[in-house]
């Protein structure tokens, strides 16, 4: 049997299937729903690239018998063939014919999450994983929720908004605050919709606190005080948020180097939590991670090249993206004179115009702080730039340190001449996959 011929997938009444020996390639024939018929030409495409990976997997047998995975197009159904034996899975909706090892689970896509510091390419990753998927994409970033703040928080162009649903962008005013609480609730319903329609989700963001709220629950910390808070805010309104931020770094240095020196509104909670208990909310935060190690869901490097990543407690199966520092920064620096020369600087002007101010969220976003500063007359442009770039990676510097409280994630070291195309092929390779 030739590979073109073994890759077909024929429109018939009733699923059909053909097993001519365990060391061929299986043919699987199922019936797609009038509702999610594609197009002759998207057909056409996908069957195309299952002949090309139908060739693959004859390349690729190996001795101990070849196993073949097809998962037809938006079907709620796939089948497993492992050495004559089929089973039925669950099934993401993805076409795709791949000669893989018949040792262990196959992998849960329904839920995907790529995770990774500012500016490591995750945005492009989740896109293309989404478009070849037919899933759709969940924000994970506490800037992205605001309405026309688009240069400075980095949000998906109108195309490919058009291509592929995002959800949890554009969903509150600038004036408006948000909270992780406000986050999960959304997020929750979201995925329930999207898992609802049989699509899988694709979380993709670097807000770390949302994050974590969304696979492990929300953290409980003490409770709030608004006369601690009220004069802690006319103190960062009279005196700059560095210096509460300083003030901050001298009772929780850990905390300081995880929030932002323009982040008034989580400075502000640290240190009442600090006054209130007489303990850092770090402490807290790592009473809260234990409780994770505990259940199981600790940290864990995984880097192996031909491992799997598996899925946390609540199903969501990690893809983290790392580069080297020195890539890290260039990256940093073009996406930042990128958002300059694109208008942020106009864009910024256009939302201070606006009736309403903005919220204490907004105006510390990175990007507007700066600019905002600028547009005040305390920075030249020039240095508003270097601004945004210094602390860019001081942001980037505290995600990493979030990620490694993670558990499950399977970080993929990205090289700075890679190609998106080559990123999405090891996180495909991973995603169907066993060990």
């Amino acid at each position: 049997m030739d590979p073109a011929t073994a890759s077909q997938l024929h429109s018939t009444s009733t699923p059909r299937t053909r097993l001519p020996g365990a060391s061929s390639v299986y043919s699987i024939a199922c019936r797609r729903e009038a509702s999610t018929r594609p197009s002759p030409s998207s057909t056409r495409r996908r069957m195309s690239s299952m002949r090309s990976a139908a060739a693959l997997s004859l390349s690729r047998k190996s001795a101990s018998g070849c196993c073949v995975v097809i998962i037809c197009f938006r079907l709620r159904l796939g089948l497993w063939l492992c050495n004559g034996k089929l089973e039925a899975v669950d099934s993401p909706s993805y076409c795709v014919l791949r000669s893989v090892s018949c040792v262990g689970p196959f992998v849960n896509v329904q839920k995907v999450l790529i995770l990774g510091v500012t500016a490591s390419g995750k945005g492009r990753l989740g896109f293309d994983l989404a478009r070849r998927l037919d899933g759709e994409i969940l924000s994970i970033d506490s800037m992205k929720v605001y309405r026309r703040m688009d240069i400075g928080t980095a949000k998906p162009s109108a195309e490919r908004r058009r291509e592929v649903a995002y959800h949890l962008i554009d969903v509150v005013e600038p004036s408006e605050s948000f909270s992780v609480a406000a986050f999960l609730e959304r997020a929750n319903r979201a995925v329930a919709d999207i898992l609802a329609r049989g699509r899988p989700v694709i979380g993709v963001g670097g807000t770390a606190l949302y994050i974590k709220a969304l696979l492990y629950g929300l953290f409980d910390g003490p409770g709030s005080d608004e006369t601690i808070r009220n004069e802690l805010r006319q103190r960062a309104q009279a005196e700059g948020p560095a210096r509460l931020h300083a003030e901050l770094a001298a009772v929780d240095p850990a905390a300081a180097d995880r929030i932002n020196p323009n982040d008034i509104r989580r400075t502000i909670r640290a240190i009442e939590v600090y006054r209130l208990t007489g303990r850092p909310i770090s402490s807290f935060q790592t009473q809260f991670d234990a409780g994770l190690a505990h259940r199981g869901d600790s940290s864990t490097e995984n880097t192996s090249a031909f491992s799997v990543a598996k899925p946390t407690t609540d199903g969501w199966t990690l893809i983290g993206l790392r580069r080297d520092k020195a890539e890290e920064s260039h990256r940093i620096n073009a996406r930042t004179r990128k958002m300059v020369e694109s208008g942020l600087v106009d864009e910024v002007r256009a939302l201070l115009a606006e009736d309403r101010p903005l919220s204490q969220q907004a105006r510390a976003a990175i990007g507007y702080a700066e600019v905002i500063e600028h547009l005040a007359g305390r920075l030249t442009l020039d240095e508003a730039l270097e601004q945004i770039k210094i602390n860019t990676r001081r942001l980037a510097k505290g995600q990493r340190t979030w990620f490694k409280t993670f558990g499950n994630v399977h970080w993929l070291d990205v090289a700075g001449d890679e190609s998106p195309e080559h990123v999405l092929s090891r996180a495909e390779s991973l995603l169907f996959q066993t060990k």
